[in-house]
């Protein structure tokens, strides 16, 4: 299996993240229409009640590893010279 670069993983998540963007838009318009139509159909008893649920965020999931893939890497602190033979 080929590996995907960092650079690639990125661009690949920035496009996943858009297209959720895009797509929560287009829900965002059609939202409206759907709630009008489900209250009609209960109006009518056609379809009982559905119960609103919350579910984990992906773009937010998405967009915090590429911002954690994006940051440059932590360097760690050099080792003070001679404390290697400080307990010789």
């Amino acid at each position: 299996m080929q590996e995907v670069s960092t650079q690639e993983f990125i661009q690949m998540a920035q496009r996943c993240a858009a297209e959720i963007k895009d797509l929560r838009n287009l829900v965002g318009r059609l939202s409206p229409k759907a709630d009008a139509y489900d209250a009609i159909c209960t109006i009518l008893g056609l379809l009982p009640q559905r119960s609103q649920g919350m579910s984990d965020d992906l773009m937010w999931r998405i967009e915090k590893r590429i911002r954690e893939l994006q940051e440059p890497p932590a360097i760690p602190p050099a080792e003070t010279a001679g404390e290697e033979h400080a307990n010789d």
